[in-house]
C-alpha cells in the first residue's frame, strides 16, 4: 500500500476554528506590535477567521508565516501580563491557521463545500459569490 510507504509519525490533523478579535483586543495589539515589523503585518487581517468553521478551507491566507515570526510571538507570550499573554496567544492561534492554510504541504486532505446554493447559509453564498 502506498500509505504505509509515507512516514506518518508527524501527521497533524488539524480543524480550523473560529477566531474573533474584538476592537479592544485589536488597539491592544497594535500598540504591543508597533515596534514588530515582522509580526506588525498580520494586524491588517485579524478578521480573517471570525468565519472558519463556516468558510474552512476556503480561506486563503494572508501572510508569510515565517520560523522568526513564530520564534519571535513566542517570545512575546513570556510576558508577565496575563491580558497581554492571552491576546498573544490568540494571535497565535490565528499565525497556526495561517500556516496551515498556506501551501507549503505534500499532501493537503479538505473537505470541499459540495452543495449547491440552497445549502449555503447567507454568510458563505456572499463569500462565494466574490469567486463567481
Amino acid at each position: 500500500m502506498i500509505i504505509k510507504s509515507l512516514e506518518l509519525q508527524n501527521f497533524r490533523n488539524y480543524s480550523l476554528e473560529k477566531i474573533e478579535f474584538d476592537e479592544t483586543t485589536k488597539a491592544d495589539l497594535a500598540k504591543i506590535l508597533e515596534k514588530e515589523n515582522e509580526l506588525s503585518q498580520v494586524l491588517p487581517f485579524l478578521d480573517n477567521y471570525k468565519e472558519a468553521d463556516n468558510f474552512g478551507s476556503l480561506i486563503s491566507p494572508k501572510i508569510k508565516v515565517t520560523d522568526s515570526l513564530e520564534e519571535r510571538l513566542s517570545l512575546l507570550i513570556e510576558t508577565p501580563d496575563l491580558l497581554t499573554r492571552s491576546q498573544l496567544r490568540l494571535l497565535q492561534k490565528f499565525i497556526l491557521q495561517e500556516k496551515y492554510l498556506s501551501k507549503h504541504y505534500h499532501i493537503l486532505i479538505a473537505n470541499p463545500p459540495y452543495m449547491g446554493n440552497r445549502g449555503m447559509n447567507d454568510e458563505l453564498k456572499k463569500f462565494a459569490k466574490k469567486f463567481d
